[in-house]
């Protein structure tokens, strides 16, 4: 896969939630989305949003993140990722209008 560690980690999260029917919507930004589709889950919304700000740097911002600072975000991610998969509920996925995969803003 290519892109940065917090991308591939987001992606990692996103397919978990995709096999399990909680695809994002269509028009839904990254943070809406994900707080939306996680919201059975115990997280921090500080540190979803890090993450996420984070993930925006690496894909958008002229400098990529620090490091340390990605790792965080990969941490938080990956460990969103283990909760789901944990969590079960396996769906069907939502595909968009065009037959891709709903990936939040990122699409």
């Amino acid at each position: 896969a290519g892109g940065g560690p917090v991308l591939r980690a987001y992606l990692r999260l996103d397919d978990a939630l995709l096999t399990r029917g909680r695809a994002a919507l269509r028009g839904e930004t990254t943070m809406r989305g994900l707080t939306r589709r996680l919201a059975d889950l115990a997280i921090e919304p500080s540190r979803l949003a890090e993450a996420i700000g984070i993930l925006e740097r690496e894909c958008y911002g002229i400098e990529p993140p620090a490091p340390a600072a990605a790792s965080a975000a990969v941490a938080v991610l990956d460990a969103l990722r283990v909760e789901v998969e944990a969590a079960g509920g396996v769906g069907t996925g939502v595909r968009r209008d065009d037959g891709a995969e709903s990936i939040g803003s990122l699409v």
